[in-house]
């Protein structure tokens, strides 16, 4: 059985199509319960280590290789996650996290625009850092905010997935004209 590459195209939309996904179960958390929804993540962790794994003894059949290590690592981060311990402690740091993603955005806005002169993207990669950050901002600053800091990461998880798709069929539609 011959195993071919995923090209980057490929890649990005699977990788858009979980952040959308765990956007969702995020924005869902309030409804679900956040016990539930650590659980699903936590789940969510163990299957793509396990995955991982799978993949890497069958096409470097080998069992002690890096890729192992990081499924391996995926599976214990699932455990704990599902346990709840390490929940907790990640949206303690969502809003630093959006404020230096936020920064980041806008950094490599300005850098695309100033290399590529692409100003649809300049603009539209400067909007949502600046909206990224200014939640981060927002929940550090409002303690009232901190309620809602798993909608607020999931609302981010889904414009940026929709964001990454969107770059994806842009770039293929020019490719293709």
């Amino acid at each position: 059985m011959e195993i071919k590459k995923i090209s980057k195209e490929t890649k990005s939309i699977i990788i858009s199509a979980v952040l959308l996904i765990l956007g969702i179960l995020f924005c869902c958390s309030n409804a679900m319960g956040i016990t539930a929804l650590s659980y699903v993540i936590g789940i969510c962790f163990i299957a793509v280590g396990t995955t991982i794994i799978i993949n890497s003894i069958i096409q470097n059949k080998a069992l002690l290789n890096s890729t192992c290590i990081i499924g391996s690592a995926l599976i214990a981060f699932g455990i704990l996650f599902a346990g709840h311990e390490l929940f907790w402690i990640i949206f303690n740091y969502v809003p630093w996290f959006l404020m230096i993603l936020g920064a980041l955005i806008i950094i490599d806005s300005v850098i695309k625009k100033l290399n590529e002169n692409n100003n649809a993207v300049f603009i539209a990669e400067l909007i949502i850092g600046i909206v990224i950050l200014t939640l981060g901002i927002l929940l550090k600053c409002i303690p009232k905010f901190t309620e809602f800091s798993s909608i607020m990461l999931g609302i981010i998880l889904i414009i940026y997935a929709v964001y990454s798709l969107s770059k994806v069929f842009i770039k293929n539609n020019n490719s293709i004209k």
